[in-house]
């Protein structure tokens, strides 16, 4: 997946994930996750941060650094899939994104998906969903495993 895009002439950001007890926990810029979105041919917005550990942000901080993120993806785990209208019944500003006003938001619904039983041995499974969601057109026979675009 990595040489497939790597040279990709358009990268696009992205925001990943939503907050998590009012907090949202933003992989640092030497992160696994942070270069799994590089090696999935994206622009991380704290790509140039130096922790390898989770960052607790708030909304304000998230929303300046990332509110014009091309895409969102998120991994949650509720009995039905998300929604644009039940992300913003949880929380409004969530709205105001640039992905969420364009609706590019990918989700991966861990109730039903093996994301984190597949992620410790099959990375590449994950990685290429995600090349999938910032580069389709370099995949068009594939059919994402993990991430999907949320519905209205």
């Amino acid at each position: 997946m990595k040489e497939i895009v790597a040279n990709v002439t358009k990268r696009p950001s992205v925001l990943p994930d939503i907050p998590y007890q009012g907090k949202w926990n933003m992989p640092g810029g030497r992160s696994f996750m942070s270069n799994m979105l590089f090696d999935a041919g994206a622009i991380y917005p704290w790509n140039e941060d130096k922790s390898t550990s989770y960052m607790p942000l708030n909304f304000e901080i998230v929303f300046d650094k990332a509110g014009e993120a091309d895409i969102w993806i998120i991994k949650y785990n509720t009995p039905s899939d998300m929604t644009y209208a039940s992300l913003e019944k949880e929380y409004k500003p969530y709205s105001y994104f640039k992905a969420f006003k364009s609706k590019n938001i990918y989700g991966c619904n861990t109730a039903y998906s093996s994301y984190y039983e597949d992620l410790p041995i099959h990375p590449d499974y994950i990685l290429k969903d995600m090349a999938y969601v910032f580069h389709p057109d370099l995949f068009p026979d594939y059919k994402p495993k993990y991430y999907k675009r949320i519905s209205e």
